[in-house]
């Protein structure tokens, strides 16, 4: 018998974001700062969105981004796990191959001409309509 499994997210959480983790960061500081504490993530299934010092009152705070909140925290959001939308490319560390993680998009809208914005084309449309006006 031959199996095979699909990590990558549902069609429906479609557009996806491919980005390196330096980008994500970027754009997570331009959204939120330079606190890290403050960045958010926003659940692709329920809209809950949880910051990273929400997740540190959690039993796993290392599963920001990866799951939503309402798993850890009664009477918040939902119970999903993993397969959000972007897809962070990890660098290569010593001994190993750089590789993905498939987690929940960034709470908020992106930055104009950050790095999410111009994976998605939108630095390019916001340009032309600005030079439209």
């Amino acid at each position: 018998m031959n199996l095979s499994v699909d990590f990558a997210p549902r069609p429906d959480l479609r557009p996806t974001v491919r980005i390196s983790l330096a980008e994500l960061h970027a754009e997570a500081r331009l959204r939120f700062g330079d606190d890290p504490l403050n960045w958010a993530t926003v659940c692709p299934s329920c809209g809950d969105i949880a910051t990273v010092r929400e997740w540190e009152s959690t039993s796993d705070p290392y599963a920001v981004g990866a799951v939503c909140i309402g798993r850890y925290l009664p009477g918040r959001g939902c119970t999903r796990s993993a397969a959000g939308p972007w897809q962070v490319v990890m660098p290569a560390a010593e001994g190993a191959r750089a590789h993905s993680h498939w987690c929940f998009a960034l709470a908020g809208e992106p930055t104009p001409n950050g790095p999410v914005a111009q994976v998605l084309g939108l630095a390019a449309l916001a340009s032309s309509a600005e030079n439209r006006n």
